[in-house]
């Protein structure tokens, strides 16, 4: 699950908008997985497929340019002490995380198929 203290950050950031709540809860949880996984390479490898599929669900609901300004400020949140952050770095060593941008540019590829939540189906 996610954290108390980042489920609350987005609860209260994000009161306005379901789609925000969802895809940034989306990615909490891939976070939160990225720092277990530091020690384990498979399971690293594994968090940041999760993490990728994340951002791209984020993407897909607010565009590139918010999921970006969005994600960034959720890590913030996310990532507040020096163990939480060294754990982040520690499993992108096991794994480089994947070119997001990329796979973003490709406009034939549907984004939405990578969320947990279809955004189609919140009100805002």
């Amino acid at each position: 699950g996610v954290r108390d203290d980042v489920r609350r950050y987005i609860a209260n950031t994000y009161l306005s908008s379901a789609k925000q709540r969802a895809s940034l809860s989306q990615d909490a949880i891939a976070l939160q997985s990225v720092v277990n996984s530091a020690q384990d390479p498979t399971a690293a490898r594994l968090a940041w497929r999760a993490a990728t599929a994340a951002y791209e669900c984020l993407s897909s609901a607010q565009g590139a340019q918010l999921a970006r300004q969005l994600d960034t400020l959720l890590q913030s949140a996310f990532l507040n002490t020096d163990a939480r952050i060294r754990a982040y770095y520690q499993a992108g060593r096991y794994s480089n995380p994947p070119d997001v941008m990329s796979e973003l540019l490709n406009p034939s590829r549907d984004l939405t198929a990578s969320c947990t939540v279809d955004p189609k189906v919140l009100p805002n």
